[in-house]
């Protein structure tokens, strides 16, 4: 009988809390950002058979980062006058 290990706690993200219920395989943390930031990425992570922090999102693959809205909205603004 193979014993199977879950995950270490999820990775912290800056300006973000985070919040999970256990560590075991299938588990799930899901993050939120501080007043003033926006999530960029996955909101949510699950531990998998290989005991890593993972996204299943189909919309992102991406790890969740927080970032200020005003930095978002500025680099937006400078992309479209760069189209």
């Amino acid at each position: 009988m193979t014993l199977v290990k879950g995950c270490d706690d999820p990775p912290s993200v800056p300006h973000s809390n985070v919040t999970w219920s256990s560590s075991d395989v299938n588990s799930t943390a899901n993050y939120s950002c501080h007043v003033g930031y926006e999530l960029q990425g996955a909101s949510q992570l699950v531990c998998n058979i290989n005991s890593s922090w993972i996204s299943n999102s189909a919309t992102s693959h991406r790890p969740p980062a927080c970032s200020s809205k005003y930095v978002t909205a500025m680099a937006a603004a400078t992309s479209r006058r760069n189209i």
